[in-house]
């Protein structure tokens, strides 16, 4: 990659939050993995697991969503698909209020710096 190359390549993911987006997108990874464990270690109810699903997906492809950098997910989408998953956290979901909680700081964060 020549040097010209790179410094362009830098300069998008630094413009687009490539910071935010990789702790958001971690984020979102381990919430996704922990979900999925409690599912098959059967620590949901049966009358939990249309919530529980519903959420799961829906961090799922937001998760993969901010991964993507050409295009980047944009600011605002974020920001709130991040807001929508942490207001549904309740009851069974309650673990992971404070966790997207801690996202959704970091990418209005974001979004400041960057208008």
């Amino acid at each position: 990659m020549s040097e010209g190359r790179r410094e362009q390549f830098i300069k998008r993911l630094s413009s687009v939050g490539m910071g935010t987006r990789e702790s958001v997108h971690v984020l979102l990874g381990s919430i996704v993995y922990d979900v999925r464990e409690q599912v098959v270690r059967k620590q949901f109810k049966d009358d939990e697991m249309d919530a529980v699903v519903t959420f799961h997906d829906q961090a799922e492809a937001l998760w993969r969503d901010t991964l993507s950098t050409d295009p980047p997910l944009d600011i605002e989408q974020m920001v709130a698909r991040l807001t929508k998953l942490r207001d549904v956290c309740t009851g069974p979901l309650g673990q992971y209020h404070a966790k997207l909680e801690r996202g959704v700081r970091s990418a209005e964060e974001f979004r400041r710096e960057h208008p």
